[in-house]
């Protein structure tokens, strides 16, 4: 499912709901982000660009990367999301 196994057992002790999390190695479903109705759209680690960011900005704010795609290191991933 895309979690980490700690990620999962954090999630269980909260008993929280698993994020749902997208591929988008195709693309970006933008009606199927939309469908989850998210609150934020946590892309710290992704590879959005800026047309991405404006259209996933139109269905809810959006945490992105602060530098360059797929290059933000996972302490700077954790406190950025």
């Amino acid at each position: 499912d895309g979690v980490l196994p700690w990620v999962e057992e954090r999630l269980t002790e909260l008993e929280a709901k698993t994020p749902v999390l997208f591929d988008e190695t195709d693309g970006i479903d933008f009606e199927a982000v939309a469908d989850t109705k998210p609150d934020v759209i946590l892309a710290a680690y992704s590879g959005l660009t800026k047309k991405d960011y404006d259209t996933l900005s139109e269905i809810a704010p959006v945490v992105a990367y602060p530098d360059a795609a797929w290059a933000t290191p996972w302490r700077e991933i954790i406190r950025t999301n």
